[in-house]
């Protein structure tokens, strides 16, 4: 029998995205055990992707659907299997991609897990733009990115005092003097950045 012998990847792969059947297509992922990637199965093998999500959702096929998250037809599935398994709330910042996080801040996810994406990109130097983007996609927090428009915006809540919080540590805003409960830009960012 094939799959008695040793086949290379390369032609294992061949064989997935051939006109076999599902059932033996999941013959020959097994064959690969743990080292299925799903950057080398055809995007038409749909049955055959859910089952590698469902089964194998490696960091390196979580880093691959975030890269190509935009032409990617199992959003839901894959934001589903990723909250389901506890990786969604870890995501690096290179998988919070515009397309990732413009998602999942769109989604009926938490307040509290949109804002804890957002200090990830904070955390991880996100330019101003990016950041303004993100912060105005969230309703309880979208007031902070009015600092952006030389305005001097009230901390009004937990989540906004979250933000402000990692935007005061990497110096995009400051504590207006006087004022305890209001931001204004950092002199640092001022220059780089300013909404018309």
């Amino acid at each position: 029998m094939l799959l008695e012998h040793e086949l290379n990847e390369n032609l294992l792969y061949e064989m997935i995205n051939s006109n076999i059947s599902d059932s033996n297509a999941f013959k020959l992922l097994e064959t690969l055990g743990k080292r299925v990637s799903l950057k080398h199965i055809s995007m038409e093998k749909d049955v055959v992707i859910k089952k590698v999500m469902k089964d194998n959702l490696s960091k390196e096929n979580i880093e691959f659907i975030c890269e190509s998250f935009a032409e990617f037809k199992y959003k839901k599935e894959f934001v589903e299997l990723l909250n389901d398994s506890g990786k969604l709330m870890t995501l690096n910042s290179n998988c919070l991609n515009d397309e990732v996080l413009g998602y999942l801040l769109t989604s009926n996810f938490s307040t509290d897990a949109k804002v804890q994406w957002i200090i990830t990109k904070i955390h991880n130097n996100s330019p101003a733009p990016e950041l303004i983007t993100y912060i105005t996609l969230v309703e309880e927090i979208k007031n902070i990115a009015t600092v952006w428009g030389n305005k001097y915006p009230e901390i009004t809540n937990e989540f906004e005092e979250a933000i402000c919080d990692g935007l005061i540590e990497h110096h995009f805003v400051k504590v207006r003097k006087g004022v305890k409960k209001r931001i204004m830009l950092d002199n640092h960012h001022k220059s780089t950045f300013i909404l018309d």
